[in-house]
């Protein structure tokens, strides 16, 4: 019941939203900016706040780190300078009661015309309250459009390592942007693979995807800039 009521609250906002911006970071479903699990190579910008609630079902996917079952991240991120972004993120689940989780990412490195590839370092509960999780990625972005197409097409692929949610192995992702406003999103780890699918649109997103393939996940994000 839960999830066909949330269901429709993303439906009925999807249907409000009609203004286009350029692409931005967006929450994942921990709390990090990223895809659906996994982060990914963006912050928030300079001064850039979001605050998100994603809700989602785990059948065993995480079990060996306390979250499984019906789960609900509430989150929060602010990016003082373009390459550093911290994070809570308040989670619970049927196993793990409440924890809350502090989060830090730093670009290390920005991809650019002299350097081909993003470098990213970051650590997701550095307090162990659940399982910390650090992780490191390299991050590398594809335009699919020529340079005068009204529809600009992107591709955003990451791979990396990690610990604690990530296994201590492989995580691997990408987003597929087909408009402004929507992406399709996949990743993979030692433990599952994810899709997704986000709708955004003045700094609001509305995500919607699959758990290890077979558990509906559905979230809602507002991001902006202070200045």
């Amino acid at each position: 019941m839960r999830g066909r009521a949330f269901l429709g609250v993303l439906t009925i906002c999807a249907v409000l939203l009609s203004a286009s911006l350029a692409a931005r970071a967006m929450p994942s479903y921990l709390g990090p900016s990223g895809l659906v699990l996994t982060p990914d190579a963006q912050t928030n910008g300079i001064s850039g706040l979001s605050f998100s609630a994603h809700f989602f079902d785990l059948t065993g996917a995480l079990e060996a780190y306390g979250v499984d079952g019906a789960t609900s991240v509430y989150a929060a991120n602010y990016s003082p300078i373009p390459a550093l972004e911290f994070g809570v993120s308040a989670l619970d689940s049927d196993t793990s009661g409440g924890a809350t989780l502090l989060n830090g990412k730093l670009i290390v490195s920005d991809e650019s015309s002299l350097q081909p590839f993003s470098f990213v370092g970051g650590v997701i509960d550095m307090l162990d309250q659940q399982e910390m999780t650090p992780y490191v990625l390299v991050s590398k972005r594809f335009s699919l459009s020529g340079p005068l197409a009204s529809n600009q097409i992107g591709l955003s692929l990451n791979a990396g390592y990690g610990g604690g949610f990530y296994s201590d192995g492989v995580l691997v992702g990408g987003e597929l942007r087909v408009h402004p406003q929507f992406s399709i999103v996949a990743e993979g780890t030692k433990k599952y693979i994810n899709l997704g699918a986000r709708f955004s649109s003045s700094g609001l997103s509305l995500d919607m995807g699959l758990i290890d393939m077979e558990d509906f996940a559905g979230g809602i994000s507002y991001t902006w800039s202070l200045f």
